[in-house]
């Protein structure tokens, strides 16, 4: 029996991330009176990660997202991940993988190779003609080329910043040391990057701060200026966690 089914693979601000952009699945039942039951398994294409089998009930019409932020899935899907759906009698019906366009060294549109996000040069803000400071609406403030960027999973859960054309992707090398090593790189790499995001936000917070003294308080800039708190405060977090992270291989290794 068939189903009736629909696939997006769509592109969103990932909130427990810090607003990094990340992707998620949309399916969508397609029926117009019946209800599609879904039995799926999603599959890390690294390797990494064990399989993730999940179950969902789509009304007609209906759509369920599977990305990292809400259930059921909780997924980050990282480039060469696919999902298996099941038909009733648990026979693979159809399998989505998630592939990514990639470029070679140089041949990105975009950054031609930088990795900067074009809008904002790699900063994550942006100034408008009244010299207002916001977030990067292209990157959400990473400063991350979104053209070339792939979602590359490399020892945990959640995707890191890889690229197009890069070998940062998996780690496949069998020297546990040399593994390490890498691992411990690409942690300073975005302590780093964190670091330079939370300076920012300081910086834009100390500017506002100027123009009120001088030119007094504009209320319609509440909810940007909690919007950038909240950015800060999830930074902070991030940076954290990170740096445990360091410390734990730096001393002890695996």
């Amino acid at each position: 029996m068939s189903m009736d089914l629909e696939y997006e693979w769509m592109r969103y601000g990932c909130l427990k991330k810090g607003g990094q952009l990340s992707y998620a699945l949309k399916i969508t039942c397609t029926r117009w009176w019946k209800t599609e039951k879904v039995a799926y398994t999603i599959v890390d294409g690294s390797g990494q990660l064990p399989p993730q089998h999940g179950y969902i009930e789509l009304e007609a019409g209906q759509s369920r997202i599977i990305d990292y932020d809400h259930a059921p899935g909780e997924w980050d899907w990282c480039d060469g991940d696919y999902i298996i759906i099941y038909d009733n009698k648990g026979r693979e019906y159809d399998r989505q993988v998630f592939r990514m366009k990639t470029y070679g060294p140089g041949e990105c549109p975009e950054c031609h190779g930088s990795h900067h996000c074009a809008t904002c040069h790699g900063t994550g803000r942006i100034t408008d003609k009244m010299h207002m400071v916001s977030t990067c609406p292209r990157c959400l403030g990473t400063g991350v080329c979104q053209t070339c960027y792939v979602p590359t999973r490399n020892g945990g859960m959640t995707a890191n910043m890889g690229y197009a054309g890069s070998t940062v992707a998996t780690n496949t090398n069998p020297n546990v040391e040399l593994s390490r090593q890498q691992k411990i790189i690409a942690l300073r790499k975005r302590i780093a990057d964190l670091e330079s995001m939370i300076s920012q936000c300081e910086f834009d917070e100390r500017m506002r701060k100027m123009r009120t003294a001088n030119f007094g308080y504009d209320t319609s800039r509440t909810t940007d200026d909690m919007r950038q708190a909240q950015l800060k405060y999830t930074y902070q977090s991030q940076l954290i966690q990170l740096r445990h992270e360091l410390e734990q291989l730096e001393m002890r290794g695996f």
